[in-house]
Formats: structure tokens, C-alpha cells, sequence
């Protein structure tokens, strides 16, 4: 019994110090002409790894799983996204949020603005904002609170909070 235990535990810390072969975290299929890559922790970072257990892009201090074809990264420098051949598409920010409908919200000093998946930016910083639903995001600059199109285009009179906006529209529900 004392034999079982200190094996297992010897195992443990084989793992944890990266002698060992590191646990998956997500396995996140894609299309079927696309590679299948996994998201695993090694010693100390996050890396992707494809079926053959040949690692893709670099090395980060996290990482989430693919998502359309893009994930978001953050190493030294800050929050990106690399695409399935780990090259970055985009500068570096301050936060990131998930793709959604083709678009993702990204933070720097100037505040919030939308990018697309070529890491082209949309529209105007922001001080609040969140992502695209029905083709219409919620955002929120010093002039108050409006909707604003895919193009980045003001398209509801500004008001003082976003319960006013929703009063206006049943559909999106925003939740805040």
C-alpha cells in the first residue's frame, strides 16, 4: 500500500515539474478540413499542440480554446489572437473578449473598440461596451449610451442608461 502511494505521489510531481506528459485541458474540434489542436499546460505556461503532439505558436500565460478559428492569448506583452498556424493577427491589449458574430470587443488606454478577424478595428473607443447580438452591439461613450450597426455606425439617439434603449426594442436583451 505504502508502495502504491509513493509512486502516485512521485507521479504527481513528475507532472507537475513537466517530466511527464502534460494534462489536456480543452479539446476543441473544428471543421473538417481543419486541424484539431488542444489547448495543454505545461510547466509553467499554456501552449496548442495538434494531434501529433507537435506544438503550434508559442508559449502563453493563458489561452482559450479556439473559436472560429482564432483564440485568444496572453503572453508578456498582453492579450492577442493567433490564428490556427499560431501567427497573431493583431496588435496586443489590455482585455479581449471571445469572437461573436465575426467581431470581438479589445481594450487599450483609449478604452474598448471592436475588431474584426483580421484584426481590423471598427468604429470608435469606447468607454463601455458589449459584443454584437442580432448585428447590434450596446455601447457607451461620454455622450451616453446607443446602439451602434457592424460598420460601427451610431444608429439609436443617445440615452442616459441602457435600460432606456431596451424599452425601445424587445429584442436584444442585453445582460448587465
Amino acid at each position: 500500500m505504502k508502495r502504491i502511494f509513493l509512486l502516485a505521489l512521485i507521479l504527481s510531481f513528475a507532472t507537475r515539474l513537466g517530466f511527464a506528459q502534460p494534462k489536456c485541458e480543452y479539446q476543441y474540434p473544428y471543421y473538417d478540413d481543419e486541424p484539431e489542436l488542444i489547448l495543454q499546460e505545461g510547466m509553467m505556461e499554456w501552449y496548442f499542440s495538434n494531434d501529433n503532439g507537435e506544438r503550434i505558436g508559442g508559449y502563453y500565460k493563458e489561452a482559450r480554446p479556439f473559436y472560429h478559428g482564432l483564440a485568444a492569448v496572453r503572453d508578456m506583452m498582453g492579450w492577442t489572437f493567433i490564428n490556427l498556424s499560431g501567427e497573431r493577427i493583431c496588435s496586443y491589449y489590455e482585455e479581449v473578449t471571445d469572437f461573436i458574430e465575426g467581431y470581438a470587443l479589445v481594450k487599450d488606454m483609449m478604452g474598448w473598440q471592436f475588431i474584426d478577424k483580421s484584426g481590423k478595428r471598427i468604429g470608435y473607443y469606447y468607454e463601455k461596451a458589449y459584443p454584437y447580438y442580432r448585428g447590434r452591439a450596446l455601447v457607451k461613450d461620454m455622450m451616453g449610451w446607443y446602439l451602434v450597426n457592424k460598420a460601427g455606425r451610431r444608429i439609436t439617439e443617445y440615452h442616459d442608461s441602457p435600460e432606456e434603449i431596451q424599452q425601445g426594442y424587445r429584442r436584444p436583451h442585453y445582460p448587465y
